[in-house]
């Protein structure tokens, strides 16, 4: 569900938490303000932080390139986190692969002498010598 807030239609008899912030976003004097600040201590803070940022442009510039900065680390480092995921994903089903062939062709080694192919054709199919073709048979 979604609430439309629309300050315009704020009015001065409006009580409440909800009201207060809306009064502050659209605070016409600096004794409004005041008055807000004392009366909750959310608004109290940020009423100290509006006034700290618009003291010195320069300061407003470092805030917000220094708010940039933290968005951007923030952002590499999930970007970072996903590609180490997608690697590692990719890299454990190469590794997988490698190691189920070569498991494959283990068990045709093992198993071909006995249907009665010649160690000769097992070691061309398999790509194993053939004394590590008459070692596997023997275990």
């Amino acid at each position: 569900m979604t609430h439309t807030l629309e300050l315009p239609k704020l009015k001065e008899t409006d009580t409440g938490a909800l009201s207060d912030w809306m009064r502050f976003l659209s605070f016409d004097d600096e004794a409004e303000l005041d008055a807000l600040a004392t009366k909750d201590a959310g608004i109290g803070k940020a009423v100290k932080m509006l006034k700290y940022m618009s003291k010195d442009e320069t300061l407003q510039f470092l805030e917000m390139s220094h708010q940039k900065y933290e968005w951007d680390v923030v952002s590499m480092r999930s970007e970072a986190f996903r590609e180490g995921e997608v690697c590692g994903r990719v890299g454990g089903k190469e590794r997988g692969e490698v190691y189920g062939r070569y498991e494959g062709t283990l068990q045709v080694a093992r198993a071909s002498p006995a249907k009665g192919l010649p160690i000769d054709l097992v070691d061309r199919i398999t790509g194993l010598d053939a004394e590590a073709i008459r070692r596997l048979q023997e275990n």
